[in-house]
């Protein structure tokens, strides 16, 4: 019978990158929301580790095999984090399956130290460790070295995401050319977010940091325009191939309606995280 663990997922809004020359200092700050549906990794099974980031936390942690068996309910390459949380999922349930006294935090640095290495994020691994509704990265660096802190987010708010086509990876993010030309524009949004730290001024300084730099259009046609219409609007942003909405909950099936309607585009009704990351022995397998 394997050990299990379990992570939401990660969809960062705003953050600015930091560099380091130590691998628990880089990262980023930031701000972001975590949602479910939630991966899940058992170790040991019989499946190969589904990320590259991973697969390299198996080294960097020396679990036997390396194998498991893993629940992937999104994506990779959208902005969902998936890789982060894999990492996640595999170091907590392989350390613990393992035996040997590896804490959880010697865990979560690993699979900050994979993600580096990786180059698939920055401070995913740091918000998934907090991992409840909107989650700020104030410090940058791994768990332990950064610092990351929650604010609920109401059950009358959900999330909707829109895929756009195709990937795009956090190598290639961190190069466009947005990124030079938002720093100034994200380090406002940051200020504020983090000096209110509510959901209000998030959706606020989302949505604004994503239409001043036009980042919508990535993902759908008609950018932003097209997202001002959807009922109970709160807010909204881009990630990668993601656009995040935030509607009003008694308002969300019209809202899906709508978004379901944009061509080019899939729609996910997600869930604002309320929990953090949980390991557990599955008695059932």
């Amino acid at each position: 019978m394997p050990w299990c663990a379990s992570a939401p997922h990660h969809i960062t809004a705003v953050f600015i990158p930091y560099d380091s020359t130590s691998l628990l200092g880089a990262g980023s700050i930031g701000v972001g929301l975590a949602v479910e549906p939630r991966l899940r990794a058992c170790l040991p099974g019989p499946e190969e580790p589904p990320t590259s980031t991973a697969a390299r936390v198996v080294r960097l942690l020396q679990l036997d095999g390396g194998l498991g068996s893993f629940t992937m309910p999104l994506p990779p390459g959208k902005g969902y984090a998936v890789s982060a949380t894999s990492a996640i999922a595999t170091a907590l349930a392989g350390v613990t399956a393992s035996g040997r006294k590896v804490g959880l935090l010697e865990a979560l640095q690993a699979a900050h130290k994979a993600e580096i290495l990786e180059r698939t994020g920055l401070g995913d691994v740091l918000a998934i460790s907090c991992g409840v509704g909107m989650v700020m990265r104030l410090v940058p660096g791994a768990p332990g070295v950064g610092r990351a802190e929650c604010v609920p987010v109401p059950r009358s708010v959900s999330v909707i995401s829109l895929e756009g086509e195709g990937t795009l990876w956090t190598g290639r993010l961190l190069e466009e050319e947005y990124l030079s030309r938002g720093r100034r524009l994200a380090g406002e949004a940051l200020r504020r977010v983090f000096e209110e730290r509510s959901l209000e001024a998030f959706a606020e300084e989302a949505t604004r940091y994503t239409e001043e730099l036009g980042l919508a259009g990535r993902v759908l046609g008609g950018g932003s325009s097209v997202l001002r219409r959807v009922p109970g609007l709160i807010g909204y942003y881009a990630k990668k191939r993601l656009v995040v909405v935030l509607v009003e909950s008694n308002l969300a099936g019209d809202a899906l309606e709508v978004l379901e309607g944009l061509a080019g585009a899939r729609a996910r009704l997600l869930a604002p995280s309320e929990r953090g990351v949980e390991v557990w022995w599955d008695y059932g397998s």
